[in-house]
């Protein structure tokens, strides 16, 4: 009988439970930073389409209040609020960086060490909607990146 806390990995080997843990949450933060980069990209192509600025700090407030960046008293600008994602997206990569170091490819690891490394020079151009949506933009193409490299070491067919 194999240890219940154990998973197959092909014919590579098992899997231990801390590694099943590193990978659970390597997806996690992924999909968490993923989440946010495309939900201030619809709030911000929103406001570049109907809105305008107070629906924009609107929306930004709403989502901040979804993903715990702000409290329900917060009176922060749209600047600040920009700013609080930007920090926990940021996060939210270097979490996932240090699960991929305990199960990841080295291809992944480079891919998020890059993504990390570009991540304060996109978010810090951001201004207003256009620069939130265009920044966003860049940060879903390389999501794609991070993705295919996952199916490539993860989902190969046997």
């Amino acid at each position: 009988m194999t240890d219940p806390r154990s998973l197959k990995n092909g014919a590579r080997g098992w899997l231990t439970d801390s590694r099943v843990y590193n990978l659970v949450w390597l997806g996690r933060w992924l999909e968490r930073f993923d989440g946010m980069s495309r939900m201030l990209g619809a709030i911000a192509r929103s406001a570049e389409d109907v809105s305008g600025a107070r629906a924009f700090e609107g929306s930004l407030q709403s989502a901040a209040l979804a993903f715990g960046v702000a409290g329900p008293e917060s009176e922060a600008s749209a600047e600040d609020q920009i700013d609080a994602f930007g920090e926990l997206m940021s996060s939210c990569l270097r979490s996932a960086r240090d699960d991929a170091t305990q199960v990841g490819s080295l291809e992944l690891i480079q891919e998020l060490n890059t993504l990390l490394e570009e991540f304060p020079g996109v978010w810090s151009s951001v201004e207003g909607a256009t620069g939130l949506s265009s920044a966003t933009q860049y940060l879903s193409s390389r999501m794609d990146e991070v993705t295919a490299v996952c199916e490539r070491g993860w989902l190969k067919s046997a």
